[in-house]
């Protein structure tokens, strides 16, 4: 059975691939939101006890390492994603197209003037991430093809899911919304 899909290297695309290596969760806004929260209440805590206590070392190094642990957060959640994009260089907005057949894959990447095509054995796939929007299949552990499940029917996400869970037993991992 041949499954078709495709997908976009758009922002959004650029966007959910950073946030699931940076935080290992598909969604992190309630995540990140909840550290800087956390951070925010230390380093009130930390900045009072300064104010009201001789500002020793120790508190101006705990106030410096969690104030750089808030910055750091928050370029992951909002800089990263933008960085990683623009990094892309000529293949911001290209297309890849796949056809899952039995044995392998192909995987064909479009972009004005530029057209690159080739195909992967299943076995040759290191791991495989799931989220609700998009299956990500490893290659190596640099080289990574996003499968958008929007571009696939209903009824084709299920044995794609199957065929991929079955060359990766054990690492294969779901993330649910």
């Amino acid at each position: 059975m041949m499954i078709n899909a495709e997908t976009k290297h758009d922002f959004k695309t650029v966007k959910a691939f950073t946030y699931l290596s940076a935080f290992r969760t598909n969604k992190p806004a309630k995540k990140v939101l909840l550290f800087s929260l956390i951070t925010v209440m230390l380093l009130v805590i930390l900045w009072l006890s300064m104010r009201l206590l001789e500002p020793g070392a120790f508190l101006v190094t705990m106030f410096v390492v969690t104030l750089l642990l808030l910055l750091t957060e928050l370029f992951l959640f909002i800089g990263l994603p933008i960085i990683r994009y623009r990094s892309m260089g000529n293949l911001m907005n290209c297309r890849q197209q796949f056809r899952f057949s039995d044995e392998v894959f192909t995987v064909v990447t479009t972009d004005d003037g530029y057209e690159d095509e080739c195909t992967l054995m299943y076995k040759k796939v290191d791991k495989v991430l799931e989220t609700p929007d998009y299956f990500y299949i490893f290659h190596s552990r640099t080289q990574q093809f996003i499968v958008d499940k929007k571009s696939l029917d209903d009824a084709e996400i299920e044995p794609l899911r199957a065929k991929l869970m079955g060359f990766v037993p054990g690492r294969y991992k779901v993330f649910k919304a």
